[in-house]
């Protein structure tokens, strides 16, 4: 599954470097967040001046525009950028998320699972394995299915349930032995723990995929607003600089 798609997805992922890629992502994520922060502090309004500071309105003069431009952008969109950004961080970054989480609620582990080669026994069909795991879940809707890798391998079927936030990463999974058709272990979400249920919602909450379609427009937007301030932010400094130099040769 190599293709345009599937590379600018490794590119957000991973910068294309796999683990140290990843990390990078997530230490990104972590700045990010800081400095939406930094900027909620630097544009907290006085008393008495909230409604002057949320008014939406784009005021003439290019330094004052780009002010209102990064301001409004950055105050409107801060509740998405920042679940954008923390639901980025806990993606990027399992390995120091989980443990932080273990010890709160306990987290599924899936078992060590092999199939047992039999002399002569072919391996079953993938359409076999999908019936198997349907058995026991007949209301999901199959989402995908992982084949075995080699001759231990086992077949993987994942499938959706009503009520579950990720369609496209679903949590009731079953894997099966690829010769005896033998349910090895299974994973149902109605049966997660708090810290599951936790992890299993950010990437829907991610993508905007567990709100629908209106979701993942307002993810696409929210996605879209970081060039927004980086840019205006860029052009502030720069506005500001050449005011300080402006100063400076008066004096």
């Amino acid at each position: 599954g190599d293709y345009a798609m599937t590379w600018i997805y490794d590119l957000h992922y991973s910068l294309l470097l796999e683990g140290p890629g990843r990390i990078t992502v997530g230490v990104l994520g972590i700045v990010c967040l800081l400095s939406l922060f930094s900027g909620l502090y630097l544009w907290w309004p006085g008393r008495g001046q909230w409604l002057k500071a949320l008014r939406l309105h784009i005021r003439s003069g290019t330094v004052r525009a780009t002010y209102d431009w990064h301001t409004l952008a950055g105050v409107y969109g801060l509740v998405f950028l920042l679940g954008l950004a923390f639901t980025g961080v806990v993606l990027a970054l399992p390995e120091y998320i989980r443990p932080l989480i273990e010890p709160l609620s306990p987290l599924f582990k899936p078992a060590e699972v092999h199939s047992e080669p039999r002399a002569g026994q072919p391996m079953i069909a993938a359409d076999k394995a999908v019936s198997l795991a349907l058995a026991h879940f007949p209301q999901a809707t199959v989402r995908w299915v992982e084949t075995p890798k080699d001759a231990l391998g086992v077949f993987r079927v994942n499938l959706w349930q009503a009520g579950e936030p990720g369609y496209r990463f679903p949590r009731t999974n079953v894997w099966i032995d690829a010769y005896s058709g033998d349910v090895l272990t299974l994973r149902d979400p109605g049966r997660q723990s708090a810290g599951d249920t936790f992890l299993v919602w950010q990437h829907p909450l991610h993508n905007g995929e567990a709100f629908g379609l209106p979701g993942r427009i307002l993810a696409c937007i929210a996605g879209l607003l970081p060039a927004l301030l980086w840019v205006t932010g860029v052009m502030r400094w720069l506005h500001k600089r050449r005011a300080r130099l402006a100063m400076a040769t008066r004096r």
